[in-house]
Parts: C-alpha cells; structure tokens; sequence
C-alpha cells in the first residue's frame, strides 16, 4: 500500500496533508469520477500515513513491555495489532474500490466496499465491546478458512501451504479483565451502521442490476446498448460509492483510535481521532463538489 511521508503526516492534520497531496496532483482538471477517486485515495492514504508509525510505536513498546502476561497473545499488544490489521484492511479496501471507481468498474467496486465493511464489522468486535476470548476468535478465525482455502486449492492443482497458527494461539489462553474497555464504548457505533446498510445496498443492487434500457426500451437495445456498467455508473451513484468509501475511512481509523487511547492513556489518539474526522468531513465536502 502506498503511503506519504511519514514525517510531513506526524508534523501536519490530515485536512493540511490532503488538500497539498490534491494540489499537487492539480484534480480540478480531472473527470469527475476520477476526482472523486483521488479524494478518496488520498484520504485514506494520509489517514494511515499519519497513524501507521504511532501504531507500530505502540505495539512494539507492549512487545518490549508486556504489561499483563509473558504470553503475546494474552497480552495488550496482540490485541492492537488485531485491531490495527482490521483497521488497514478497511484503508486496503478503500484504495481497491478508488481504482475500479477510476476505472468505472461500480459493479465490482461495490463487492471491494462491501468486504471493507465487513472487516469494519469486524473491527468493531474489537474496539466497541469486546469479549474475554475476543483475540481468539480472530485468531481462529483465520487459521480455520485459511485451512479451508488451503482445501479447496488442491482442486485446482496449485495447494495452498498451510499456516501453523493453530500453534500459536490455544484455547486456554484467555483473558481475565478488559481493563481498558470503557462504558463510552459499550453500545457501539450503532450511529455509525448507516455507512453499512448503504454499501450492503448498493452490492446487493450491483448483483441484480439489469441496465434500464433491457427492460424499458427494447426497441433501443441494438442503437443505445447499455451496459449494466454503465447503468452502475452513473453519476450519483459515483458520488454515493464516493461518499461511502470515505466514510468507512473514517469510521474505522476513529475506532483504532478510540481502542489505542483507552489501551495506553495517551490522549494524543484522541488528537489523532478528532483530526480525521474532520479531514473526513473535508473530503466528502471536496466529493460533493465534483
């Protein structure tokens, strides 16, 4: 994933970063969808770039620390590199969906938003209400459909190699306390699923679409062909796919946050959260304006 510089997003707020990194890139000029594509890459770009190295700082000072247990994954550490992996997943999935959005791909597009609110889904297991053997359920979680993977691969002759996970964490390993969990956190982002049922939505629509001119105007099937492409691609819906990819930055680099600074006590995660979402708000001004 490519990122900006780590020092120029540690010294300025993401608002700052972002309009530089458009300016650069002079996206007036742009199509309009291309534009929004670049709002959206660049959002989530800065956002990671300027929460990438106080994350590693943070997991490597409880490797070199542990605070609760000898044991790593009975430890705060493994739980933030949990939650961080969640987290730039989400980013993953942005910069995924920004491509096929530059390439006019919406069908497509909607699949990648829908996996990345899937693992904001999962994110928010983590961050909002998590359980005593949360950490192994993730873990688990991955080693059993890696393993079905791995399964299914055979059949195509290409075996994928197996991960010995399973090694790593065992189910006797738990958690006594959450002792950062706070009761700000306790009901979730319920406020916050809207960004959920939009995608979910619009992948569903993607999966049944059928382009306009099929069903009302068959006489126009051979002269004015359209594509369910281009029937998920028009513009407002652009906009809208836009408009939720930035959201889903949003929503899971503020949940990091929020974990990282009830994890540790430092309050600059707080900083850190407040910056992004106001950078947020600025990216979804800049995509209502193209």
């Amino acid at each position: 994933m490519t990122t900006t510089g780590q020092s120029d997003a540690d010294a300025l707020g993401c608002a700052h970063l972002l309009s530089d990194y458009l300016t650069e890139r002079n996206t007036r000029s742009l199509p309009d969808t291309v534009r929004q594509a670049t709002v959206v890459t660049a959002y989530a770009e800065t956002v990671w770039a300027r929460l990438e190295p106080h994350i590693i700082g943070a997991v490597h000072a409880e490797h070199a620390n542990p605070r609760e247990s000898d044991v790593w994954v009975a430890g705060e550490g493994y739980f933030l590199g949990i939650i961080a992996t969640r987290a730039q997943q989400v980013i993953d999935a942005v910069l995924a969906a920004g491509a096929l959005h530059t390439a006019g791909q919406g069908g497509p597009e909607w699949a990648v938003l829908e996996q990345g609110a899937d693992v904001l889904s999962r994110l928010w297991t983590l961050t909002e209400s998590p359980q005593v053997d949360t950490h192994l359920s993730e873990a688990h979680a991955s080693t059993a459909s890696w393993t079905e993977l791995a399964s299914y691969s055979k059949i195509f002759g290409s075996p994928v190699r197996l991960l010995p996970l399973h090694t790593e964490f065992q189910s006797e390993i738990r958690f006594d306390t959450r002792h950062w969990v706070d009761t700000e956190m306790d009901s979730g982002p319920s406020e916050s699923n809207f960004v959920l049922d939009t995608i979910a939505a619009g992948a569903a629509n993607a999966r049944c679409a059928i382009p306009t001119t099929t069903v009302t105007r068959p006489d126009l099937y051979a002269t004015q062909y359209c594509s369910v492409e281009q029937h998920l691609h028009a513009d407002e819906v652009c906009r809208l796919q836009a408009h939720a990819a930035a959201e889903l930055v949003t929503q899971a680099a503020t949940a990091l946050c929020r974990a990282f600074h009830y994890s540790t006590g430092v309050h600059t995660w707080m900083n850190f959260s407040h910056d992004i979402t106001l950078s947020g708000r600025y990216s979804r001004h800049l995509i209502g304006q193209a």
